[in-house]
């Protein structure tokens, strides 16, 4: 599995424009999430600038993504976006429990290349195999597991 996902990440990383041009698509017909998000959340804006904002940090995660950044980092960002006041808060905070479910416990991949980013002083860009496993291992994390929606179900 985890060679075929890298094969995978190698493909969409040589083809970023392609992808960046599917997602504009988005961009200019939101689908119904990123609707109802912004109905939900916007009141404070027109929905339209809402509309816009989610797909504004949608696209910022793609790159991040392509780019080779860590999913924890991505993930990260993206809930230090989110309107609802106590997730931005514990995102924000590297002692909370929400940073640490994102980023791992000590010993685990992603923590281990989190902190040797965080060594370097300077974002470490990770190679095809390095995301996959830091992905396989955050999807797999019994921690993580717990916390997902209860809904939530594998699309085969």
């Amino acid at each position: 599995l985890k060679r075929s996902m890298t094969y995978a990440m190698l493909a969409m990383r040589a083809n970023k424009d392609v992808l960046r041009r599917t997602m504009e698509i988005f961009a200019s017909d939101p689908t119904v999430d990123w609707a109802k998000h912004a109905n939900k959340h916007g009141k404070n804006q027109g929905n339209q600038d809402m509309v816009e904002w989610i797909a504004a940090t949608k696209f910022q995660a793609l790159e991040g993504k392509l780019d080779g950044m860590h999913p924890s980092e991505v993930l990260i960002r993206e809930l230090q976006m989110c309107t609802t006041p106590a997730t931005k808060e514990a995102a924000h905070d590297p002692q909370s429990g929400l940073n640490t479910l994102v980023c791992g416990r000590p010993g685990s991949i992603r923590r281990k290349l989190l902190d040797e980013s965080r060594e370097r002083k300077q974002e470490y860009i990770l190679n095809e195999k390095e995301q996959v496993d830091v992905l396989v291992e955050q999807a797999t994390d019994p921690a993580v597991l717990c916390c997902t929606y209860l809904g939530w179900g594998p699309q085969f």
